[in-house]
């Protein structure tokens, strides 16, 4: 993260923060999804929704599907230890 931030032009004083600020994000889209698994196929496709195309607007409902389910066989995957 430090070397793609400074290649896209953020000053040494400046990384720190940003840094924290991604990882803090990142730490908030987990725990929405960790909540989307454990609540259910519709707040999954929620967050899902919320966090891949936030500015885009609401996905359709084939694209929340399609993104619940390979979420749901990925993480499905890694636990079993299975190929997807």
């Amino acid at each position: 993260m430090d070397w793609v931030l400074r290649q896209l032009g953020v000053g040494d004083l400046r990384i720190d923060r940003k840094v924290k600020n991604m990882a803090g994000i990142a730490q908030v889209w987990l725990m929405t999804y960790e909540a989307g698994f454990e609540d259910g196929d519709e707040a999954l496709g929620r967050a899902l929704s919320g966090n891949l195309y936030p500015y885009a607007g609401p996905m359709t409902d084939i694209g929340v599907h399609v993104m619940t389910d390979y979420m749901r066989r990925l993480i499905g995957g890694v636990y079993h230890g299975c190929e997807i």
